[in-house]
């Protein structure tokens, strides 16, 4: 079975000055626009945390990327075989990897929400009265869990928020969803894959 790789970062004790100097002048400005310091964070991980995970997973990478972007704004490296996407929420920053296929990945932190307006804006007529159909104390584990799966599944083919959430099947794809202290991660492929899920800390970037 083919693998896919999950690394982890938590980006509370991140120093952020030191990552922007090893970003290009080009990315520190998209990072330095952003007035919120954790999104600030966020994005300059990002990168980083990329980059080490190639390493490790014996690609050689220079820093800062030569990165292109598809036509929706999924980032690629053009002469790498690795495909990988990257997401953020919360304390947490993590970059899905595979050598194989297309591949899409979220981390959604567990917050109280209007989980049925949202599942009544976001989600199909099957998959609005399946999670309605949940008790109520086990309603956010399931609502994160749908969305999650989906923001992976569209980040797959690199359409994102682009595409009508309603229009998402999530059993139609492969798709791994685990939650882990308070956040849902997902990551979906088109093809079974094993997860292999590797946690990085913050000064290792």
């Amino acid at each position: 079975m083919e693998k896919a790789y999950l690394y982890i970062v938590n980006i509370d004790a991140l120093d952020t000055e030191r990552v922007l100097s090893a970003l290009s002048e080009e990315r520190k400005a998209y990072v330095l626009r952003c007035t919120d310091i954790q999104t600030r964070q966020h994005r300059a991980a990002g990168e980083l945390l990329c980059a080490y995970a190639l390493r490790e997973l014996g690609e050689s990478v220079n820093l800062p990327f030569s990165w292109q972007k598809g036509e929706y704004g999924k980032p690629y490296l053009p002469n790498s075989r690795w495909r990988f996407n990257i997401a953020h929420s919360g304390s947490y920053v993590c970059c899905a990897l595979t050598d194989c296929m297309e591949i899409g990945a979220d981390v959604e932190k567990q917050e109280e929400r209007d989980f049925a307006a949202l599942a009544k804006r976001f989600c199909s007529e099957n998959e609005y009265r399946r999670l309605m159909g949940f008790a109520q104390e086990k309603l956010k584990s399931h609502f994160y869990e749908f969305w999650a799966r989906k923001e992976a599944l569209s980040k797959r083919d690199g359409v994102g928020m682009h595409k009508d959430f309603r229009t998402v099947d999530v059993t139609k794809w492969h798709v791994c969803c685990f939650e882990r202290d308070g956040y849902t991660y997902a990551v979906a492929t088109d093809k079974a894959f094993e997860l292999v899920v590797r946690d990085v800390h913050a000064n290792c970037l």
